[in-house]
Parts: structure tokens; sequence; C-alpha cells
């Protein structure tokens, strides 16, 4: 669908559409496709002509042409020859046609106006003509084709249905190439298949299918493109037939789920297909069909593309699904990424309980799904099998699994699909025998440090990556920062000392709590800020109160709930501290602490426990004590809060190293290779 990011040209007007046509040597066909061009009214905003003849038999019919005309020459190829015409077009809609077919007078008029729609993505017109397809209309093998469905749409193996009510408007998921239109920005982000070889069979259908995850594709009947469909030598049926099976068995793989019932209705068509050529007596083309099979099975597995390298190639497709919703640091930073994304990337959502996460992602306009999962195990199945489903439908190349039970839930919802699951470790939840079990499951674990994959050992390497937490630019200044953390105490304070996170034991509230005396005798008037109770009523948040009276610091400690704000605060913080503490039995607790990375990009010294990852972040930015030193911590605060140089360096030197090592930027384009690797091998 477009997202808020997609700002279609055509709202509020006509939008300008460019008319590509490529062609090889068929000039007396592009000369009369010129001429119906120049008699429609409204006319096109440009006509390119995209030539694949070196010796440029398209010139002369586009000079002689009644209307004007771009040239440009390209080497053969169909596929390449449309993204050649894209890049060059310079309307907001880009129409492909044939050169062989025939248009009325009115059909720029109605395409323009299908499009002031800004839901609408692509656009067909009723094609009326031969058209040269492995399975012709009016073939009885049509009705024992598996997978029955909506006109329009594709079976569950990617064979198209064809639509049969031609004379109702409705939405397709597919478009014949012969008169295919789409928005230029799609066009240029999604592209057509170069890996699909000259003049590509199949090539309009796996276009029009990823299209069709972005928006509306309409069928206008009153649109009428009569296709003449010249004979071609590479036409010759063994040819064509061995193409059909290859070509469409690497698109089946590549834009849909690969489970056992797609498969076996994929050979079913396969094997259809060559009885229907014995049927007919044409041995030639049962040989291609037979051929391109075996091709087929030998490839075991076709293989894609690259994309344009980087982070600003090509999107894939993927789906997220996170363990949690509800604003920890790992639901954090997947907001974060989601909103970095381009909208291509963001085939889906799915969070396995309801909160802010999947709100948040209607907001940015993508498809979003809660399923909600406890922790037994019929729990994680039964939640398998819902995200399995829509899975099938949503037909991502990658899953994202944002946590451990994410990553549970996807191993088993992808089992037999081909979709490879990329588990994003954010922690230490289930180390041991269990992390190793999904990890095997998963085609790549990315640890966002390296203290994270240190549960794995030697035999799963080369699964691993590692791919630092990055956080988006702090657009606040130190001054305003300060008035939102005084605001946030509540009381004067000389200096303010903050710790960030939940109310829970593991979070370390009461070891700055314990340390608060010994900095107060060091530090008259010092603050300590604890922000971020989501119930201010739990037990814990009442032990805290209790030990905070016992210890005489009511009014040199304060509990606060969640604020909209904390990164304001943050920044007008003194010192943060983090004294995060794992349960008894665990290992550690925090893999890449986001509000530490936080601090540092606002310029707030950190203060901290050496654990899981925070070494790897902090660096010699920060202060480090030993994981449970009160003594230590208390001592590094007083040394922070009472030394300006010191203060200044390690402020100075958190930024740098943020901007340095863990921007978003930075963080967006690890993951995206990340997808990119797994996608195209």
């Amino acid at each position: 669908m477009l997202t808020p990011k997609q700002n279609s040209p055509a709202r509020g007007g006509s939008p300008r559409i460019s008319v590509v046509v490529p062609t090889l040597r068929r000039p007396e066909a592009l000369a009369a496709l010129l001429a119906d061009l120049a008699r429609c009214d409204p006319p096109p905003h440009e006509v390119v002509v995209v030539d694949g003849d070196r010796d440029g038999s398209a010139r002369a019919p586009c000079a002689e042409a009644a209307i004007a005309v771009r040239y440009l020459a390209a080497p053969p190829g169909l596929t390449r020859q449309r993204n050649l015409g894209a890049a060059a077009a310079g309307g907001d809609v880009v129409l492909f046609v044939d050169d062989d077919v025939a248009l009325a007078p009115d059909t720029f008029g109605l395409l323009a106006e299908a499009y002031r729609d800004p839901a609408v993505v692509g656009a067909t017109g009723r094609v009326v003509g031969e058209r040269s397809q492995i399975v012709p209309r009016g073939s009885p093998l049509r009705r024992i084709i598996p997978g029955g469905g909506r006109q329009g749409t594709f079976t569950r193996y990617g064979y198209p249905r064809y639509v049969t009510d031609v004379e109702r408007e409705l939405d397709v998921e597919h478009m014949p190439g012969c008169f295919l239109s789409a928005r230029r920005e799609l066009v240029l982000e999604l592209g057509f298949d170069e890996a699909l070889p000259g003049y590509a069979l199949a090539e309009d259908e796996d276009f029009s299918c990823r299209l069709a995850a972005r928006g509306r594709i309409r069928y206008l009947p009153a649109i009428r493109v009569d296709h003449k469909v010249i004979p071609h030598d590479y036409h010759r049926s063994r040819e064509l037939s061995r193409a059909a099976v290859v070509n469409r068995a690497y698109l089946f793989r590549k834009n849909f789920v690969r489970t056992p019932l797609a498969r076996a209705e994929f050979a079913l068509l396969v094997a259809g297909l060559a009885v229907h050529r014995l049927a007919a007596r044409d041995l030639a083309g049962a040989r291609g069909i037979v051929e391109g099979a075996a091709a087929v099975l030998r490839s075991g597995r076709v293989p894609r593309p690259a994309p344009a390298g980087g982070a600003s190639g090509r999107p894939v497709p993927v789906a997220f699904v996170s363990s949690h919703a509800r604003g920890g640091g790992s639901e954090q930073h997947l907001g974060w990424l989601l909103s970095a994304l381009d909208p291509g990337w963001v085939r889906l959502l799915v969070s396995l309980e309801e909160g802010a996460l999947p709100r948040q992602a209607r907001a940015l306009g993508y498809p979003s799904v809660v399923i909600a999962t406890g922790n037994r195990r019929r729990d994680l199945v039964r939640s398998a099998w819902r995200l399995r489903r829509a899975l099938v439908a949503a037909r991502p190349a990658v899953v994202h699994a944002n946590g451990v039970k994410a990553a549970a839930v996807a191993g088993l919802a992808t089992v037999a699909t081909g979709i490879p699951v990329l588990w994003l470790k954010h922690d230490f939840s289930r180390d041991g025998w269990v992390a190793a079990l999904l990890a095997r499951r998963c085609a790549q674990v990315v640890g966002v440090s390296r203290a994270v994959l240190g549960t794995f050992d030697r035999r799963l390497a080369r699964r691993l990556r590692v791919v630092h937490n990055g956080v988006p630019p702090l657009a606040v200044d130190r001054d305003t920062g300060r008035r939102a953390a005084r605001a946030a105490f509540g009381a004067p304070a000389e200096r303010l000392v903050a710790l960030v996170g939940r109310l829970d034991p593991d979070k370390g509230q009461l070891e700055l709590v314990e340390v608060a005396p010994a900095v107060l005798a060091a530090l008259p008037g010092t603050g300590f800020l604890l922000v971020g109770g989501s119930d201010l009523a739990s037990p814990y948040a009442q032990r805290l109160r209790d030990r905070i009276a016992a210890l005489g610091l009511g009014e040199h400690v304060r509990l606060a709930a969640h604020r909209a704000d904390v990164r304001s605060v943050i920044a007008g913080c003194d010192v943060l501290v983090h004294a995060s503490v794992p349960p008894p039995g665990a290992r550690d607790t925090e893999g890449f602490p986001l509000v530490v990375l936080e601090a540092m990009a606002a310029g707030t010294p950190v203060v901290a426990y050496a654990n899981g990852g925070v070494p790897e972040l902090l660096g010699d930015c920060g202060r480090l004590v030993a994981r449970g030193d009160r003594a230590g911590l208390g001592a590094a605060i007083v040394e922070v809060l009472g030394d300006r140089t010191l203060w200044e360096r390690l402020s100075a030197g958190g930024r740098r190293r943020v901007e340095e090592r863990f921007r978003l930027a930075d963080n967006v384009a690890g993951l995206v290779a990340c997808y990119r690797t797994l996608v195209v091998g």
C-alpha cells in the first residue's frame, strides 16, 4: 500500500503519463503505434522508445512520427529496456506498451482518472487479441489447473488467474506486459528483473506481483487495447515451453511461499503442461516442458540476481515479527527501523502481543497483525500456525524475528516454506541449548553486540553476524533538556543523576538508591531521578519507596512514570547511571542498551556496571565498574560529577563515538545488507 512516505504526484491534479515502448526490429509496427499515440486526446506527457536493435531500425519511425519521441539505444533484453526507459521518463506514471498494440484515442484520459486515487499504484486495460501463453485461454487444461481463487489474482504457486468477467472493473494482482502502467517512483524502486533473459516470459507478472503488495492495481475494461502479437522466431514451441517452466519456477521461488501444497500444485501444473502438449501432438513443446523441469530439479535452488548495491538498492520485502510491543529497547529499536526503511522493505509487521508497536506500524501505513502468544509450548505452536498463514498471504522474501520468542514462532511457521529467518538477538534470554536449537533453524543470527553471540559455538559461526544498534539524531539542546529533566524531578537540584528503565529489579534502581547516601555525602544537593515506571503501584515500586524512606532520601530521590520526552530528560541530566543486575541463574541482562546510546548521543556521561554488551558500547567514553560493586558505582558518580574537565571529555567522547560507530543509518545499512545476503545467497 502507499504509505505516508510515498507522496503521489497525482494528488490534486491529473498525473503526467510517460509512455515507454521497448522495441526490436519491428519498425512498421512501431510506426503504427506512434500514429495511434499522436491521435490520443489528451496526449501522453512524453513517448520514450527504447530500441534494442544495434542497427537502429527504430530511428526512422521515431523521426517521422507526428508526436515528439525520445529515442534511446539499448542492449537487447525486454526487462533491461523497460528499466532504462523508466529511468529516462519524467512523468508521474509510466505506461509500458508493446510495439504491436493499437490504442484508442481516450486511453490516457481514462488512465489518468484511475490514478487520481492515491491508493492506485498500477492500472491496465482490456487486452483483445491473440496472446502467447503456455496455457491458452480456451484450453480445457485451464479448468483443471490447481489452486482456484478470485480472478485477477495469483495461485499459491504463482500462476495467474486471468480475468474472466472482462466487462467489470476490479482490483487485480497482475497486468499483461503489452499494456502495463505504474507510478514511476515504484517502477524505479521495484524494477523489472533483469535475471530473466532475452525477451522474457512472465516478467510482467513478476513486476505486477511485487507492485500489488504496495497498493491497488486496477483493471479498467473501458480501456481497450488491441494486441496484434507479431510472431517471433523465439516463440518456437520447444524453447518457449522450456523457458516457461524455468522462468515460472524462478518466479515461484522468488515471490511465493513454497509450502508443500504449493510445491505439489506447481508440479501438477508442469505435469499437466506436458500432457497438454502431447495431447496437441506438440512433441517439441512436450520435450521443452521436460527439459525445463529437469533444469529446475538440477538447479535445486534458483539463484536470484544481485540487487543494486548498498542500502539504496531495490528493496527486499521483509515480514517483521516482534516478541514484544510495549516499549522496551528491542521494540524501540524496531520502531526506529520501520520508520527509517523505505516502504518497499516492510511487507508486514506481526506482533506477538498488543501494544504501541503495531499501532506505530499502522500509523506508518504498514500492514500489522497481532498474534497474542503465551509462553507455553502449545501457545507457540498455535501462534506459529497463524503466523504461517499470514506469511503465505504476504509472501515476504525474509522474516526478521525480533527477539527469542519471535525466533521460536517464526522458526516453526516457516518450516518447508523456503522463507529464510533472520533472528535479531538483543539479549541473553534462553541462552544455552535453546538458543543453539533456534539458531540452527534460522538462516542468520544477528547479534546487537558480540556479547550476545557468546553462547554459540564455532559450528554456528557462519550464521552469525554483529550489527550494532544505532540511534537517530537527537533534536534537542542541553538547555531544553535541563528544563525537561528538572520538570521531571519536580524540585530544585544542583546536579541530577538519572536511571531510565522499566521498574524491575533487573534494571538496578535499587542499586542507585543504595549508593545515593554516599554521593550526597560528597556532593550535597544532588538529585536522583528514576524514570520509566509503567506501574508506580507495583510491589517493586513500593519496595523502592520503603527503602528510600528508610535511608532518609525522600527529598533527593524521585520515581517518575515513563515520559514521552525521555530523550530530552536524558540530555538534561548530569550523569546517566546504568546499573542492571541479572536475575539469579542468568549470565547477563544487557545486550546493547539503547538508553546508554541515547545518553552518549546527547553528551550525558554514563556510569555503568560492566554488564553484557555495555563495555563494547561505552568504550572509554564513560565509567565502568564491576557488576554489583556499589561502592565503586558511587565513587564513579562522584568522580564524574566533581571533575568538570573529566565530565566534558566524557561528554564529547560519547557524542563522537555514537557519530562514528552507532548511527541509526549505519544500523539500517547493516541489516539491509543481511536481508540482501539471505535472498541473493
